[in-house]
């Protein structure tokens, strides 16, 4: 059994700018898309072009974005919670 490293690099979307991480299977069926620690994680099946995930990317832009932008918050909140209960 060999195993490949996921494909990785970095795409901006507008002021974002974001690593991307593909995993391709033949298991999968359908492509999904995650943003985890500021990086798109891309799984998708072997048979999907490079091409497609490109165009994909292009047309969920906005949902990436505010996907990221959300994760951005949270992840600040509670680095600010973190250190308003460290000075308690």
């Amino acid at each position: 059994m060999i195993i490949k490293k996921p494909e990785t690099e970095s795409v901006n979307i507008g002021a974002l700018s974001l690593d991307i991480q593909i995993e391709r299977t033949k298991r999968k069926k359908t492509i999904s898309l995650q943003i985890k620690d500021n990086k798109l994680i891309i799984k998708a099946p072997k048979l999907v072009s490079r091409k497609s995930l490109d165009e994909l990317i292009q047309r969920k832009k906005n949902w990436i974005r505010q996907r990221e932008i959300g994760s951005l918050l949270i992840t600040k909140n509670f680095t600010l919670e973190a250190k308003l209960t460290n000075c308690l």
